[in-house]
């Protein structure tokens, strides 16, 4: 890896494509539509973060996106390659190599027995050799330089969730996705990490990040409204909402919308061209 590999380009292609996904878990009770043909665009080097209610279906998204699970039906394309037919060991390569993940839980992230540069080195080095200086460079970037040598236990929950930032970036990964990455941390801790976010963006990295924590909804470039299984609807900047028409025709109204229509019904116009939604 070149050593201005955390660099940002001028230009790139997605760093990872969703089409159709559908999800189907067998449970007792019969068959279990976790998602419900889910299309989206994660754009490079920004910011995507992935919101919606309890039992949504964000989890089994972030796993099929992080290829974790096959999709029952739809396909993941990670920098240009597709990843449903993948065999085992293909897709396990590429998720060590090309997809970073942070769990919840601080503890689930790392190993007591080694330091913060220790975690860094070794994540690095399950990708590749790392460059002279990287991992310093990594460590400086996300504020752990001073805390190079402590373990695990010597540092603050903010600290740790830091550190499993620093090695999901470890040699610039496609993606680098996070389920509710704040939820257990204190406000500084949490404000020191939604403040790091821009940063890597800067470095050129990509991030994902399942959360409820406004601070992150209002840093990320692009927000995606997962509800009931489906895309609801996503906002790319601006504070613009749009709803998503998906292969069935439908439109997926944002939740805070459709109390706006408590008989759930809804008279559709075109006026001037324009198509416009009322009550009745």
């Amino acid at each position: 890896m070149p050593a201005d590999a955390l660099t940002p380009a001028a230009a790139a292609p997605p760093a990872a494509v969703c089409r159709e996904l559908v999800q189907i878990y067998e449970s007792a009770g019969g068959p279990v539509h976790a998602l419900r043909g889910v299309s989206t665009v994660i754009p490079a080097r920004s910011l995507t973060a992935v919101v919606g209610p309890s039992g949504a279906g964000k989890s089994t998204f972030l796993r099929l996106l992080a290829c974790l699970e096959r999709p029952t039906v739809g396909d993941v394309v990670i920098e240009g390659t597709p990843t449903a037919q993948l065999s085992g060991r293909a897709r396990r390569r590429l998720v060590a190599r090309r997809i970073g993940y942070v769990f919840q839980s601080p503890a689930d992230n790392l190993l007591a027995d080694l330091s913060v540069r220790e975690h860094v080195r070794m994540a690095w080095r399950m990708r590749e050799r790392e460059p002279r200086g990287a991992v310093a460079e990594l460590l400086a970037l996300t504020d752990l330089a001073d805390v190079a040598r402590k373990r695990p236990a010597a540092l603050s929950v903010g600290q740790q969730q830091r550190v499993a930032f620093a090695m999901a970036m470890a040699a610039g990964p496609a993606l680098i996705i996070a389920d509710e990455p704040t939820a257990n941390l204190d406000p500084r801790g949490a404000s020191a990490l939604v403040d790091l976010l821009p940063r890597l963006i800067d470095a050129g990295q990509t991030l994902v990040i399942c959360t409820h924590d406004r601070r992150v909804i209002d840093t990320a470039d692009k927000v995606l409204v997962i509800s009931g299984g489906t895309l609801a609807a996503e906002s790319t900047g601006g504070g613009e909402l749009l709803a998503v028409l998906d292969d069935a025709d439908r439109v997926h109204l944002p939740r805070e919308l459709v109390g706006l229509f408590p008989d759930r019904r809804v008279r559709l116009t075109v006026v001037d061209g324009d198509p416009r939604m009322e009550r009745p």
